[in-house]
């Protein structure tokens, strides 16, 4: 059957809070926690029932053990795991330590380095090595003659792993076949669905999991009377009458990251997940520059949390709705009057507590949003409204369902914007920035409706080729405005591009913020337009108490007077040597207020995020919108005092 809604699984919030805790249970220096597994699930509905074997059978194909476990006609354990946990033939042990993994490349060359990449990782040998000496131990209990192969890499269909072959010889003394029973108690579960130590993993995760891993990571195998052979349940799926659970987890050790180690279960999920539907098209595969940004669009609402679309037909949308159709956490709703739709979407956001996104075309079909407008702006309930519109041109010529839509909801809109027609001229994460703050002006205090007008050119339809009706012009676009290290890290990741947060309190300050700061590296502090004098000496206590040189502007207050920091004198002056400007490559920024009157300066930061994959945190209390460059990954909206 066709999947009617995916999503509703792991959060990434709670994903990354568990990666967070992890590294910081690491940090404390106790030592007893050297790696935890952490799993997450992925829910995807149907319209009908779906029969467990037809699933597992698609799967056949796939380099794995296929196993199905199914007690009652409601529901069944399926899946097809790379990892055995352990096979006794005559005397002969077998097991094998997996632990590390990369996707496979697209092409032979990528594969390659990929793996190279895999092979020559500390992180990823050092997983691999907790993994392989679990299991040693364990075996060495009950057998003898350990023997370990060197590490190698296991390439499976969509992911690639670092692997050690473990044999072993069963003891003289087993005359009962006791052997394979004193493995399952205590191979399982092993470090690669559990962690190392055991019973401080297992708690981890008792509290950091918030649903049940049933059968996920238990052992799948058979016995007879010559042999038995037992695999790992990972790579699995929990079958449901009209829904499936598919499960996926990785390893967490000192060095890893949050959005890596999603990416990573992402690709586990895969070789499951694509057997649901077409598997969504790369950025870069997207016919015409305006499925990319509507695709953008739909992708940072979704990661923003609002992830439910009320569509209502009409042409100039149909990017729009493409993106919403094809996105598989998308849930949507379809409404024929815009009337209607702006309502539902009032309803939506009190009765989920966040906003919904309501699509139409253009004409009168936005002007039909305006009581839903002003309902959700007097009462306070956040809305998002995507209003297609024609291009420029088309506007104030008599162009049939062509209004002037900019403005049109007067003072009701918490934000209102009005986009432009995508263009490959403009840097991919200035529209995503766009997003970020139209998502955080909609939750901000107060609540309301915000509207973002998006004017679309041909070709509507994701086509590529000739642009209907455009002279010979066709639809291919530049993906260099793709090309910078903060996209990359946005399409590798899972995150929003900017996290806007509210700091009442230092407690409150999260804590992904400061895992960033104490790993900085090459830090750099920039504080721009400071008014008050308290505000000034906590942003000079702050740069001391970090160890970063600062980087003042002429209106912070602290250019003048006895130096009160590590203060770059005449930083502006310096930045007109291309030498210095070029050795200025901060790994963190820290800017501590508005943005100042320096443009070297803000260049220094724009190119650190976009070329190294900086990041970049913006703290001020000021209201409205503080990121020109669309260079922030962090923005917190507070006082410098509070910060500190």
């Amino acid at each position: 059957p066709v999947a009617r809604e995916a999503g509703g699984g792991t959060p990434f919030v709670e994903w990354r809070a568990g990666v967070l805790g992890a590294l910081a249970k690491f940090e404390d220096g106790e030592g007893e926690l050297r790696k935890v597994v952490l799993a997450r699930n992925h829910k995807v509905t149907f319209g009908e029932d779906v029969q467990p074997l037809d699933v597992l059978l698609k799967l056949r194909t796939h380099r794995g053990y296929l196993f199905c476990l199914q007690p009652s006609q409601h529901g069944a354990f399926i899946g097809c795991t790379p990892e055995p946990l352990f096979k006794i033939a005559k005397d002969t042990i077998e097991t094998m330590a997996i632990a590390g993994t990369r996707p496979r490349g697209a092409t032979a060359a990528q594969d390659a380095e990929l793996e190279e990449e895999l092979v020559a990782s500390a992180k990823d040998n050092y997983e691999n090595e907790v993994t392989a000496r679990y299991i040693q131990e364990r075996v060495g209990a009950v057998a003898q003659d350990i023997s370990t192969s060197d590490i190698f890499v296991l390439k499976l269909r969509h992911v690639q792993h670092l692997a050690r072959r473990i044999r072993a010889v069963r003891r003289p003394s087993d005359k009962d076949g006791q052997t394979f029973i004193g493995l399952l108690q205590t191979l399982n579960p092993t470090p690669a669905v559990c962690g190392e130590s055991r019973p401080v993993a297992t708690e981890f995760i008792r509290r950091q999991e918030r649903f049940d891993r049933g059968f996920y990571g238990g052992p799948v195998g058979f016995v007879s009377s010559v042999s038995c052979e037992f695999a790992v349940g990972i790579r699995s799926v929990l079958c449901e009458p009209r829904a499936l659970h598919v499960y996926a987890g990785a390893g967490i050790v000192p060095g890893s990251d949050p959005d890596s180690e999603w990416a990573e279960t992402d690709h586990k999920m895969r070789p499951i997940l694509q057997l649901l539907g077409s598997p969504a098209p790369s950025l870069r595969e997207l016919p015409n520059i305006n499925a990319l940004w509507a695709t953008m669009v739909v992708e940072e609402l979704c990661r923003s949390g609002v992830s439910h679309f009320v569509v209502c037909p009409g042409s100039r949308s149909t990017p729009l709705a493409v993106a919403v159709a094809r996105h598989r956490s998308a849930t949507s709703s379809v409404q024929h009057d815009e009337r209607s739709a702006g309502y539902y979407a009032v309803g939506y956001a009190k009765a989920r507590g966040f906003a919904a996104a309501v699509i139409v075309t253009s004409g009168t079909a936005v002007a039909n949003l305006l009581p839903a407008v002003v309902e959700a702006s007097q009462q306070g309930v956040p809305m998002i409204l995507l209003t297609a519109d024609r291009p420029p041109e088309l506007r104030d010529c008599g162009a049939n369902q062509a209004i002037m839509q900019p403005g049109i909801f007067g003072a009701y809109p918490r934000y209102a914007k009005d986009m432009g027609c995508p263009s490959d001229t403009i840097p991919a994460g200035t529209l995503l920035s766009d997003i970020d703050f139209a998502v955080r002006c909609a939750h901000g205090a107060p609540c309301g409706p915000v509207h973002l007008n998006l004017p679309f050119r041909e070709n509507l339809a994701p086509d590529a080729g000739a642009v209907r009706d455009g002279g010979g012009r066709t639809a291919a676009w530049d993906a260099r405005c793709l090309e910078s290290s903060d996209m990359a890290r946005w399409e590798r990741g899972a995150e929003p591009h900017a996290a806007y947060a509210v700091v009442q309190h230092a407690a409150s300050v999260d804590a992904e913020l400061l895992l960033i700061l104490r790993r900085a590296r090459a830090g750099l502090v920039v504080v721009g337009q400071v008014t008050s004098a308290d505000e000034r000496a906590s942003a000079a206590w702050l740069a001391t108490h970090l160890g970063w040189p600062v980087m003042a502007d002429v209106q912070s207050g602290l250019t003048t007077g006895p130096p009160t920091c590590a203060l770059l004198a005449a930083a502006d002056q310096m930045l007109l040597s291309p030498a210095i400007a070029d050795a200025v490559r901060p790994d963190v920024v820290l800017q501590l207020g508005v943005r100042g009157v320096s443009k070297r300066v803000a260049t220094v930061v724009a190119r650190a995020v976009a070329e190294d994959d900086a990041r970049h945190i913006v703290v001020t209390d000021a209201p409205g919108r503080h990121d020109p460059s669309a260079s922030a990954t962090h923005l917190l909206s507070c006082s410098i005092d509070s910060f500190a």
